[in-house]
């Protein structure tokens, strides 16, 4: 029942990166970092829309699609998943490759930071070239300059040379003896202590099914298993189902977002030496589906919640803003009214910039 075949990972990715899901986790950009205090912009990839929008970091006003929805002028986007700040500067955002039904067709494209133009598909949709990236969701740059790219229906993480693009390896391999029994690979980060953490799905959504959450910690240069950080037991993990985004927040601790549906969706925190759990930071109720988070300029927490409401049913999405130390909520940041935010749908993750 827990071994899932490849249509239902395929689901499962598809699931979690349109109505909640991940992958989280997708992870964000960097999901994780310093605060953008003097950001002019924030970005958010609407994942059912194929594009990046573009809002004004300080009143949550919509300014434009940074990245238009016409495949000619995004280069294939579809589904975006995660986006990072490249070492070059520019934007990277992940292609999950939607509709349903396309394997190995997941890509990484690459985008200029001042204006959004197509630069280039920096990682191809080609198995045989891209170490056959399958539903990439979470996705970020290492210590080593190198990107680092969650397959979540490969259940591995794939290393690119962060110059060419070009596959370097599995860096976590799909073998469950080797990769802890990772299951829908989403979000991910390079925590404190230099290793690599990466949110475990683990989601059967052919029989609607959310077993238990994870994180999992593997070696930050050999990429071997170290051990489940935070365990899918919840009698020690605060019931974390539908694992999405990794933060490592300013005190340290992590943040981890269960991408359930309105009213079960939240914000978890665990210690971020040990992995255990200290508490819901934002807890049931206000959040649908909550994927992406940061810090924004203001010094505020922001949550990205991909607004499904209920399976099946697909709803426009919003940016909520929460106190950062005490996680009450301040406002809706973005609302989830397609007249007032430039049409987003199904938004995955966010990362505040300035050109």
């Amino acid at each position: 029942m827990r071994k899932l075949g490849l249509l239902q990972k395929l689901l499962i990715g598809c699931w979690l990166a349109a109505l909640a899901g991940i992958l989280a986790g997708c992870s964000g950009g960097g999901n994780g970092g310093a605060p953008s205090l003097r950001a002019t912009y924030v970005l958010v990839a609407g994942f059912r829309s194929n594009n990046v929008l573009r809002y004004n970091a300080k009143t949550g006003a919509f300014v434009d699609a940074f990245v238009p929805s016409d495949a000619a002028l995004n280069g294939g986007l579809s589904g975006p998943q995660a986006m990072t700040f490249g070492p070059d500067g520019n934007l990277y955002v992940t292609s999950f490759d939607f509709p349903f039904f396309r394997i190995g067709k997941g890509a990484v494209i690459r985008y200029n930071r001042k204006t959004g133009a197509l630069l280039n598909v920096f990682v191809p949709p080609n198995a045989a070239r891209n170490g056959n990236l399958s539903g990439a969701t979470g996705i970020t740059f290492g210590p080593d300059g190198n990107l680092y790219v969650s397959s979540a229906l490969t259940n591995s993480v794939l290393r690119y040379n962060g110059q060419t693009g070009a596959f370097i390896d599995a860096f976590v391999p799909s073998n469950p003896a080797q990769n802890g029994g990772l299951n829908g690979p989403n979000g991910l980060v390079f925590g404190p202590d230099g290793n690599l953490y990466v949110a475990s799905l683990n989601f059967d959504i052919v029989n609607n099914v959310a077993f238990p959450g994870a994180v999992l910690r593997y070696n930050g240069q050999t990429g071997a298993f170290i051990d489940a950080f935070v365990p899918p037991d919840p009698a020690r993990n605060g019931g974390l189902i539908r694992t999405g985004s990794l933060f490592f927040g300013p005190d340290g601790n992590l943040l981890v977002s269960a991408s359930a549906f309105r009213p079960r969706g939240q914000v978890l925190r665990f210690n971020g030496q040990t992995g255990a759990f200290i508490g819901a930071f934002i807890p049931p109720g206000r959040l649908d589906e909550p994927i992406g988070m940061g810090i924004g300029p203001d010094r505020n927490f922001y949550v990205v919640s991909a607004g499904g409401s209920n399976p099946g049913v697909f709803g426009n999405g919003s940016v909520s803003r929460f106190n950062p130390a005490t996680g009450a909520f301040i406002d809706t940041f973005i609302p989830p009214n397609g007249a007032d935010n430039g049409g987003l749908t199904g938004p995955t993750n966010l990362l505040f910039f300035t050109p």
